[in-house]
């Protein structure tokens, strides 16, 4: 999970003119008109959600790249210690 996450923010400090930030941005756009839809980006939106995350996700802005990816990792496990 982590390297979805991780990609993720490789693909949010793109450029807008980027390929794959278009193709990103138009999956975004299913899973918005769409919610029963079921891709990538719904997939990476309802992992960021269960970590608590859902800010980053509507902002669409991870902030510090390094930061936001300790912590995620910091959620992850915890999650798997309260399982």
């Amino acid at each position: 999970m982590n390297n979805i996450v991780k990609y993720w923010t490789t693909i949010d400090l793109c450029d807008n003119k980027r390929y794959i930030k278009i193709v990103y941005n138009m999956l975004c756009e299913n899973v918005l008109n769409r919610p029963t839809c079921k891709n990538w980006c719904s997939l990476l939106k309802d992992m960021v959600f269960t970590l608590g995350f859902a800010g980053v996700w509507y902002s669409q802005n991870v902030g510090n790249a390094k930061h936001f990816l300790m912590s995620v990792k910091q959620r992850l496990k915890d999650q798997f210690r309260q399982n």
